[in-house]
């Protein structure tokens, strides 16, 4: 390695895992550009810490010697050469990938489903009677049409989510039917802080392909910024939150299509980017676009929000393992966002503060926006869950679904907890699923 050189990794998933008996780090590339996942032993930590771009090998190994870590140069550059092999650190290795994965992207005829065959069959056969026997055990109440702006959805495996998504999707039933437009917002793993990320390409599922809303989507990119709205666009390519919420938009709808705008929405920004109060923040980007979304909603589009709720426990960076006192606080938390939903975005951010976002609730991005864009909504929570994502049961993904419905008179703002009578918390997760935290 080059003296000078300033190793710096890309944006990658980083997971503690545990295999037979030692803890690892566990490198993932979303975008999967070498088709393969790292696992790098803990006490490798200090060292991983300094693939920053700020830190220069020497640098490196004074830090990984005040740890404890006795490595040579060529240590160091066996560890950067196999990080670099599976291009997870930035490079020219890295750049070249990423412009050919971009370009086969563009060249196919839609955005291939990434998750069919593994997180739910692909032949579409198969898949109906799968998704109709979770149908078959959902018993939300249909909302009138007419109340409902959007669905939340989780975007955890099927395995585990099952009942969640059967019920959400239940409940809004009658309203995605009826819906001619819908705006997907999913949730961006890989985003960066305040992105929107739009995609040329058409989605698809066994059932077909997703008419485009080239209006919205041209729209928005004026607003926010063509370079900024594509930057990214290869993350739609292996993105699961929104290819999960598009499976079971076109079950519901039993195949037919509709005008569809898939959104993926990194970590909040700025909260006054998602204010509709107009100054200070009217005139940013992030504003600008939301106002194009704000104009579609009013128009009639429907709003699909896939997002999770709380990630915590070992898995995820917390240093004990989360029982049953330390669930029910995660679950009264999720409780008070959900009800805080009722607000707008900026009450549900603050309620997100008030935790110290020490939980790790991923879908704030996309539920930011979508709370945004509606007119004023209380979210009708139908059902909720904390699925393990560990073998050991230690660590925990919380999800959640529901409608989001129109504030009327009379109408309560606080329903979370009170749709919630049959006391179901937990669901089941086979043990072949547990190997990864999120579940794909």
């Amino acid at each position: 390695m080059d003296p000078n050189e300033r190793p710096h990794f890309r944006q990658i998933e980083v997971k503690r895992l545990q295999q037979h008996g030692r803890w690892y780090f566990h490198l993932r590339d979303h975008l999967a550009l070498a088709g393969r996942e790292v696992l790098v032993p803990e006490a490798l930590g200090p060292v991983l810490a300094r693939l920053d771009g700020r830190h220069n090998p020497e640098q490196i190994l004074e830090s990984a010697a005040r740890a404890g870590l006795v490595l040579n140069q060529t240590d160091l550059n066996a560890i950067t050469d196999h990080l670099k092999m599976a291009l997870l650190l930035e490079g020219e290795a890295t750049a070249s990938a990423t412009a050919e994965a971009l370009a086969t992207y563009h060249a196919a005829p839609f955005r291939p489903p990434a998750f069919a065959g593994s997180v739910y069959p692909s032949a579409l056969p198969d898949l109906i009677a799968h998704l109709m026997a979770f149908d078959m055990a959902a018993g939300a109440e249909v909302l009138p049409p007419d109340r409902v702006c959007g669905v939340l959805t989780p975007h955890i495996d099927f395995a585990r989510g099952s009942r969640i998504y059967a019920q959400a999707w239940r409940q809004a039933r009658d309203a995605v039917r009826d819906a001619e437009q819908v705006i997907l917002l999913g949730t961006d793993h890989c985003g960066s802080r305040g992105s929107l990320t739009l995609t040329s390409q058409h989605y698809a599922t066994p059932w077909g392909t997703f008419d485009d809303d080239p209006v919205v989507r041209d729209a928005v990119a004026a607003a926010f910024g063509e370079e900024a709205a594509y930057a990214d666009e290869l993350h739609h390519r292996t993105e699961h939150s929104a290819e999960l919420a598009a499976v079971w938009l076109h079950h519901v709808r039993n195949g037919k299509s509709v005008l569809l705008t898939p959104v993926l929405c990194g970590p909040p920004g700025p909260a006054l980017d998602y204010s509709t109060d107009g100054p200070p923040g009217a005139n940013s980007p992030t504003s600008r676009a939301l106002g194009v979304l704000r104009s579609a909603v009013a128009e009639g589009a429907f709003v699909v929000v896939a997002g999770d709720l709380a990630h915590v426990g070992p898995a995820f960076g917390d240093p004990q393992a989360f029982e049953a006192r330390e669930l029910e606080q995660v679950r009264e938390a999720d409780m008070a966002l959900v009800a805080a939903c009722g607000g707008g975005a900026g009450a549900m951010l603050a309620a997100s503060a008030r935790a110290h976002d020490r939980y790790r609730v991923c879908g704030l991005g996309p539920l930011a926006v979508a709370l945004a864009i509606m007119p004023p909504v209380a979210l009708e929570l139908v059902d909720y869950a904390q699925c393990p994502a560990d073998a050991g049961d230690s660590s925990f993904v919380s999800v959640a679904g529901g409608c989001f419905v129109r504030r009327t008179a009379g109408l309560s703002t606080s329903g979370a907890s009170a749709s919630l009578g049959n006391g179901e918390t937990e669901c089941a997760v086979p043990e072949q699923r547990r190997e990864r935290p999120d579940g794909v």
